[in-house]
């Protein structure tokens, strides 16, 4: 990543980047507000990202570039997220119990989108967006890193606070340990375990005299893959268009998930780095603060609505959080720009 010589630099470079992305993701705002693409194919056009698209990005990622020694390098962004979502959603609790509502189900959700960044539909693509293609290899594996951390836990906690009473008593273990072995997890658990096999890194780089037909296959899955950043900001933006805002415009509700995604969290992170408890620098540390800042995961809100949890609200207040990431974040990627 090259050097950014001052702090208007990063930014330029990093709002050129949202900017960029985010006008992409207008297509799909304006394909489903024009019904041009119906709520079934939103939700199978997800399906398609988490269970194929990115698992294809994330495993040819590990297989290429993943080594022991990155370890050194990934593990606080995997320690880091582990930590931060459980204390960001038991700081977000207490704060509804202490000025409580008259729904506390839906307390209980918001507290989830304080808690719970996107891992993947976001900060991947802008990772790319700021960094030369040399370098995309690298992001895929740290991403990958803070997926282990963040969708087990959104899948389980997460999905588990924002469902609905009736569907919380029915909710089973069983049910919350497979949804946390989701498409994302398996590509970066099966891509790490497939780059100590002879022949399959060398393959995934394409190098002179690898396996022709794993070569085919693996860079056949790196094409596949290669649509995740703009196919992620359109999912975006086609989630947002399905966002109801006249439910979520209160200071008690988006107040405490606003606090926590884009001023608490990267915080505590960028004072943690800074005074020297995380060893991060460079690339590593520039992805970790992208995913403090990120805005609230999105599937948050499908399951929800799966779920029987409080679409209207959580949608809100996640629309109003996706708007105010687009001057939030170019600050924040700044700032980790300059790590």
């Amino acid at each position: 990543m090259p050097a950014s010589p001052d702090f208007l630099t990063a930014f330029t470079i990093s709002f050129e980047a949202i900017g960029r992305l985010f006008l992409v993701a207008l297509v799909g705002f304006i394909a489903v507000r024009r019904n041009l693409v119906s709520q079934q194919g939103v939700d199978g056009l997800v399906r398609l990202m988490i269970d194929l698209i990115v698992p294809c990005a994330l495993s040819v990622s590990m297989i290429k570039g993943f080594r022991l020694e990155i370890l050194s390098e990934a593990w606080p962004l995997i320690l880091v997220p582990a930590i931060f979502l459980p204390a960001s959603a038991m700081l977000s609790l207490l704060y509804f119990r202490l000025w409580p509502g008259d729904n506390p189900q839906a307390d209980r959700a918001l507290s989830a989108l304080s808690a719970i960044p996107n891992s993947f539909y976001i900060p991947l693509p802008l990772a790319i967006a700021v960094t030369p293609p040399e370098h995309h290899v690298l992001v895929g594996v740290l991403i990958g890193a803070a997926v282990l951390a963040v969708n087990p836990l959104q899948w389980t906690m997460g999905t588990f606070m924002v469902m609905g009473d009736s569907a919380r008593k029915v909710a089973t273990v069983a049910t919350s340990l497979r949804q946390a072995l989701n498409g994302p997890v398996i590509g970066v658990v099966g891509g790490v375990l497939l780059s100590f096999l002879p022949g399959f890194p060398e393959a995934a780089r394409a190098e002179a005299g690898s396996f022709m037909p794993l070569r085919m296959l693996l860079r056949a899955m790196e094409l596949a893959g290669s649509a995740m950043p703009p196919l992620a900001m359109i999912l975006t933006g086609a989630l947002i268009a399905k966002c109801e805002l006249r439910r979520a415009i209160s200071v008690r509700r988006v107040l405490p998930v606003l606090a926590m995604r884009f001023l608490i969290t990267p915080g505590l992170v960028l004072l943690a780095i800074r005074g020297g408890l995380l060893p991060v620098s460079g690339l590593p540390a520039f992805i970790l603060m992208l995913v403090a800042a990120s805005p609230p995961a999105m599937n948050l809100a499908l399951a929800a609505k799966r779920y029987d949890g409080d679409w209207s609200i959580i949608s809100g207040v996640q629309l109003v959080a996706s708007l105010v990431a687009l001057a939030a974040l170019p600050i924040w990627m700044s700032i980790g720009l300059l790590l």
